[in-house]
């Protein structure tokens, strides 16, 4: 009777356990379901759109046309130019690409390059380093954007060179409150595409008269 006692105390215990965790798990899903539903019913405002509001972080994939969430006019209309000047850049429109950036940069400019351990400043600096990166990076495409006020996520893939290797990478952008990129720091991978991209921006800059030999 005891053993049975035991048991039977032991076999109600796990059902009501079982239960309490099926109901957590119903309100977790619920709650879930909620908040899927309101984030639904957010506003989604398209690229080309300028009144935009400062507010939820704005997501938007490779293949998209529409940012999802909220940022303000500065930081849209930023992120429009920083395509634009690298769009002119990979059309080799040099001219274009410099006179965007010059406008896009604030005079103290900070970059931090994947290829370089000191910290990198100046609107002209940065701007021949893109122009560099135009020239040598191939099949280049942003495969998952993250846009919030004044901070721009840009995650992207490409080859170096024409029959280089795949190199990938994300470019983290900070912007001040007039919507001017002060901080562009670059990260990729891997080791040895990031080396090869050395060999080629370390060429370019020379050439350019950015770095001294």
């Amino acid at each position: 009777q005891v053993f049975l006692s035991v048991f039977s105390f032991s076999f109600t215990s796990k059902v009501c356990l079982l239960s309490i965790f099926k109901l957590a798990k119903m309100n977790r899903l619920e709650n879930l379901k909620r908040h899927l539903s309101g984030n639904a019913s957010k506003s989604v405002c398209q690229v080309e759109a300028s009144d935009c509001s400062q507010g939820t972080p704005a997501i938007r994939t490779a293949n998209s046309k529409q940012i999802v969430g909220n940022v303000s006019e500065s930081t849209l209309a930023a992120y429009k130019k920083w395509h634009e000047g690298l769009e002119a850049g990979f059309s080799g429109k040099t001219d274009q690409l410099l006179s965007i950036f010059d406008e896009l940069f604030s005079d103290d400019v900070v970059f931090r390059a994947p290829t370089y351990w000191s910290d990198k400043a100046g609107k002209e600096y940065v701007s021949f380093a893109l122009m560099g990166v135009a020239q040598v990076f191939k099949d280049f495409e942003y495969t998952r954007e993250i846009v919030s006020e004044n901070t721009m996520t840009l995650e992207f893939k490409c080859r170096i060179g024409d029959e280089g290797p795949y190199i990938r990478g994300i470019d983290l952008i900070t912007l001040n409150d007039e919507g001017k990129i002060v901080l562009l720091e670059v990260m990729t991978r891997p080791p040895k595409a990031t080396l090869l991209l050395l060999e080629y921006q370390k060429k370019f800059m020379t050439e350019m008269g950015i770095i001294k030999k």
